[in-house]
């Protein structure tokens, strides 16, 4: 084992004794500690996905961007690394504090940075992130465009042999992605897919950034073939979608995300040929996505409402009661665990009023009925701007 491997594990088993000890009182030295501390730590959030771990990257990034001068050329380096903690926690927890402070410290850390430093281009990544998170929280397309040029950028600025870049192209290809959803323009889906096919063609197969690459392909392939009908499409998205699956550990945090894009993918299939065993097989794989899921991310709902849509799929062509009934009761957990100012409610407010409207044309309960044109009023007053 290396000498650098070797501090790694004595900071993580115990920091405060092994910095205690390491330091020797000598301040800079520590904040260099609890910076690399910090990064280790980010490091094992993304792997194993504990809070735990997080919220201590965050406590020893801030450490190390409050002991360093600004002057310090480390500065800039420790003040990214605070500013990613801080993105990660708004995506696992939805608070909006972090998000805003991830923002502000990312720009701040760019206007630190000269044009020609090699870690500018991994700055520009992740303000982009943190602008794309903010634009799928707020639906502002100001967010979108900024974090769109500066994806560009960092791609641009990049040298062509870097490590990061596959992944830097991934995260471009995201926000094309985001903004075909919006305009539905075919020249920011086109570019997404080739973007994202390069990100995977330059990757090795034992990267573990391999699975997000794959599954962002497949969910761009599959938005393509929704439009044109492509079966060719149709098919590459279900297999990229599977390979994510695949390549992905049973204990990974992403596993679920990864499960719930290849159920996306299956859907769009089954609306097509009608296959039920793309639609079987996509409750699946949802449900399982549902199961492993912690309680408490924000990305659950999202998750529970595409379960509740295909039993309600599934309910429309079997006619079988448990399925509609289980839809029901998805649908109001997803809208139940919805914030009230997030853009998504209207949608899965509408999209339980469909489900009680199919429950009460099966068993004529009008109370279903009453409820579901209550929902659809508090969508359409939330889509029109009001509270």
């Amino acid at each position: 084992m290396d000498g650098n491997a070797d501090l790694d594990d004595t900071l993580l088993q115990n920091f405060e004794s092994a910095s205690s000890v390491l330091a020797d009182g000598d301040d800079g030295l520590r904040t260099a500690l609890c910076s690399r501390f910090a990064a280790l730590k980010i490091k094992q959030f993304q792997r194993w996905g504990k809070i735990e771990d997080l919220e201590e990257a965050i406590e020893k990034a801030k450490l190390a961007v409050e002991g360093t001068a600004q002057e310090d050329i480390h500065y800039p380096g420790r003040l990214n690394n605070f500013s990613a903690a801080l993105g990660y926690r708004y995506e696992r927890t939805g608070k909006m504090d972090d998000l805003e402070e991830a923002i502000q410290v990312s720009r701040q850390v760019i206007k630190l940075t000269p044009k020609d430093d090699p870690d500018l281009a991994a700055w520009l990544n992740n303000l982009g992130n943190n602008l794309e998170s903010r634009y799928r929280r707020i639906r502002k397309m100001d967010e979108l465009e900024e974090a769109i040029q500066v994806a560009r950028q960092a791609v641009k600025v990049a040298p062509k042999d870097h490590p990061e870049l596959a992944a830097w192209l991934n995260n471009l290809g995201n926000k094309l992605t985001l903004r075909y959803r919006h305009t539905s323009k075919m020249g920011d889906l086109e570019e997404a897919i080739q973007v994202t096919r390069q990100a995977v063609k330059i990757t090795p197969e034992n990267d573990p950034n391999l699975a997000t690459m794959l599954s962002n392909l497949g969910n761009a392939l599959g938005l393509r073939y929704e439009r044109d009908r492509n079966m060719d499409d149709g098919e590459e998205a279900i297999q990229v979608a599977r390979e994510a699956v695949k390549v992905t550990p049973e204990d990974h945090p992403d596993l679920a995300t990864w499960l719930n894009n290849l159920g996306n993918t299956l859907e769009s299939r089954f609306k097509r040929t009608g296959n039920m065993d793309d639609l079987e097989e996509a409750i699946q794989v949802t449900r399982q996505a549902v199961k492993i899921m912690p309680e408490d991310h924000p990305d659950l709902i999202a998750m529970l409402s595409n379960l509740g849509d295909d039993l309600g799929l599934r309910y429309e062509r079997t006619g079988n009661i448990d399925d509609i009934e289980e839809a029901v009761q998805v649908a109001r957990l997803a809208v139940k665990a919805t914030p009230e100012d997030h853009p998504g409610l209207a949608g899965r407010l509408s999209n339980l009023g469909n489900k009680l409207k199919s429950r009460y044309k099966r068993v004529g309960k009008i109370d279903d009925l009453e409820e579901a044109i209550q929902l659809d009023r508090q969508a359409v007053l939330r889509d029109l701007g009001y509270p």
